[in-house]
């Protein structure tokens, strides 16, 4: 049992690397990939036990055993893409425009490298694996299984509580803003040559101090009294969700085809000002 942990730690960090790897290569950037904050992507975990354990009588007939890796691994893939878009209400990679895909989850090009990857599991990547978990005294083991087990289990709970936090942020910042808009146009005249400050909400990053001082001078009392009123809920909501942010911040670079599919406007609006913020910080530099 104890074994069984380590080898998903290795084979997790094995997949991290080279998703890693080739993202970084693809982007020609580094791209820090996976769902955790940690260098481990559990998904190739779970594929790792299931491709050495339940394939091991197959390990001698490369061909059957890079087939039927290649079927087990996608089945995974898929399976894991409905699975966190269910609880996260969160598409986080989309192959639609790719050649043979399936609902976008998963695609013949990546299949074929995870098959690939399935024969070099079994022939390379186990037998180091073992070797190197005999050098561990066994006594040890348990030891270290649980530790990594424990970091593990931190990592996912922080992970899950920042992406739920966020979620809920989203949906209290969706509510604020359709109802600030609302009464901003109650109450603010049409005027020509700007922009109504309602309209701004609908286009811009939506935050108070950046609609203050795009209005300037075309604040009527009324705009300043409602602004008012919402920038010391804005203010608690940064407050509240600087972590959660943080978190979302590194998984939608990690992802960058993931899109919130009840939120996708308000979520789209903070992967813009993701990208602004970096490319301000690249001219900087």
């Amino acid at each position: 049992m104890y074994d069984v942990i380590i080898y998903f730690i290795l084979f997790s960090f094995v997949g991290w690397l080279c998703e890693t790897v080739f993202c970084s290569v693809a982007e020609k950037k580094f791209v820090y990939r996976g769902f955790l904050n940690g260098p481990i992507c559990p998904v190739y975990g779970f594929g790792g036990l299931i491709v050495v354990y339940l394939l091991a009588p197959f390990r001698d007939n490369i061909l059957l055993l890079f087939l039927l890796g290649m079927l087990a691994t996608t089945v995974l893939e898929y399976l894991t893409s409905y699975v966190l878009e269910l609880a996260f209400q969160t598409r986080w990679w989309d192959y639609s425009e790719r050649k043979f895909n399936l609902n976008g989850r998963v695609c013949l090009q990546f299949s074929l490298m995870f098959g690939v990857l399935a024969v070099l599991g079994v022939k390379l990547l186990y037998p180091l694996a073992t070797r190197l978990i005999s050098v561990i005294p066994r006594a040890g083991r348990p030891i270290i299984a649980l530790i990594l087990a424990g970091i593990f289990l931190a990592d996912f709970v922080l992970t899950v509580y920042g992406l739920l936090s966020f979620n809920g942020t989203l949906r209290t910042l969706e509510r604020n803003y359709k109802e600030f808009r609302q009464k901003l146009e109650a109450v603010q005249p049409a005027q020509a040559g700007y922009k109504p400050l309602a309209e701004l909400f609908k286009t811009e990053w939506v935050s108070l101090k950046d609609v203050m001082e795009k209005a300037g001078d075309q604040l009527s009392a009324e705009d300043e009294e409602l602004l008012a009123l919402y920038t010391d809920k804005e203010e608690r909501l940064k407050m509240i969700s600087s972590f959660t942010r943080g978190q979302v911040k590194r998984i939608s670079q990690a992802f960058p085809n993931m899109r919130n599919k009840r939120h996708q406007h308000y979520f789209a609006l903070f992967k813009q000002k993701i990208n602004q913020r970096i490319e301000s910080i690249r001219r900087e530099n």
